[in-house]
């Protein structure tokens, strides 16, 4: 897995959504300038709410980890990027024998 890094701008969008990509704050990921994209939301759960999951990855779109955030954490956030079509992505999943 990659992610392309293009250019150009989209218009901005700071509410949390699926495809938004967040700079990395503290700690190695934050010193190194990686990235946090958002690839999930949590359906709301009674004692911690939504929680937003991420793949950490480098500026040049390689991945190198994973985190999690409360959604109150993330409302404060501002994003960089947006992944086009990472809110469409729809994986199929078989058992094995």
């Amino acid at each position: 897995m990659r992610i392309n890094v293009e250019g150009g701008v989209l218009p901005p969008s700071y509410a949390p959504r699926v495809g938004n990509v967040y700079p990395a704050r503290g700690g190695k990921a934050g010193s190194r300038g990686w990235l946090y994209v958002l690839v999930a939301m949590t359906e709301p759960d009674r004692l911690f709410g939504v929680t937003c999951l991420f793949l950490t990855v480098t500026r040049e779109g390689s991945p190198v980890g994973v985190t999690q955030y409360g959604l109150h954490h993330v409302e404060t956030m501002e994003p960089v990027a947006f992944v086009e079509g990472l809110e469409d992505l729809d994986l199929t999943m078989r058992m094995l024998p």
